[in-house]
């Protein structure tokens, strides 16, 4: 039986993770394409690093309702809140995420960035590799802190956004916008499917996100004393593996576990 995930590994990588005034980094590329060791002390931004993924693979716009939406964890097992999450991963205009990845029509970059709405993120999809832009936020030839480089003289976000536009950047307005790109695979239409992520067979629907949000957050619980996700991650390889309306389960897991 096929699954929703199938050949995902062959097809879809996720390459780079890069921090731009943000999470607590000053210009941080981190390799995600291969085992990586992260050490440091408590508190520190190790777990948070790991948590951006979330902003990039799940269709939405801003950090309201945080806690039912990307359930950033703290240090005692609770949960930060919507302001908490904004303030460390979008602390002012010039804050930036970057995550490079590649699909079977080239490689790309999804840039999120500190916009006007109320604990809102933007999002800018680049048919190019970060090697192409990184000079937009750092200038890593300088000499300065010890031979690391320094953040761009001329960096604005306003200068970041008109070169991406200018290198063919498409920014994603709303939810739909996103699932349409992210989530639609357009397999023989290069176009259409140039920014997958992940290739849903409904192209995003509202079922496949809720079942991809408990497998995705089961990765990070696991070890947690979370009994909420387990039942919901085995909901959703459930429905996952559904090829009809009618064969869908509306039961409670939980009752069930």
């Amino acid at each position: 039986m096929q699954t929703l995930f199938e050949d995902f590994s062959e097809r879809f990588v996720l390459k780079k993770l890069v921090f731009v005034n943000s999470a607590g980094h000053c210009f941080t590329e981190i390799d995600i394409d291969r085992h990586l060791a992260v050490f440091g002390q408590n508190n520190k931004g190790k777990t948070s690093i790991l948590n951006a993924l979330k902003l990039f693979l799940l269709p939405e716009e801003n950090l309201k309702d945080c806690k039912n939406k990307f359930a950033f964890r703290d240090s005692k097992g609770g949960f930060y809140s919507g302001r908490e999450s904004h303030r460390h991963y979008f602390p002012d205009d010039f804050s930036f995420i970057v995550l490079e990845a590649e699909n079977r029509h080239g490689a790309f970059c999804q840039i999120l960035y500190l916009n006007k709405n109320e604990q809102g993120y933007g999002r800018v999809l680049l048919p190019q590799e970060f090697d192409a832009i990184r000079k937009l936020f750092w200038q890593p030839e300088s000499s300065l802190n010890g031979g690391l480089g320094e953040k761009a003289a001329d960096a604005s976000l306003k200068t970041v956004l008109d070169t991406l536009k200018r290198l063919g950047g498409e920014t994603l307005s709303d939810k739909k916008d996103i699932r349409q790109k992210l989530f639609y695979e357009g397999e023989y239409n290069p176009e259409e499917g140039r920014f997958c992520m992940l290739p849903f067979a409904g192209g995003g629907s509202e079922r496949e996100i809720k079942a991809f949000r408990s497998l995705f957050q089961l990765a990070y619980d696991i070890g947690a004393n979370e009994k909420r996700t387990l039942p919901d991650a085995a909901a959703a390889v459930l429905e996952g593996e559904k090829q009809r309306a009618n064969e869908r389960l509306d039961s409670d897991l939980q009752d069930i576990l």
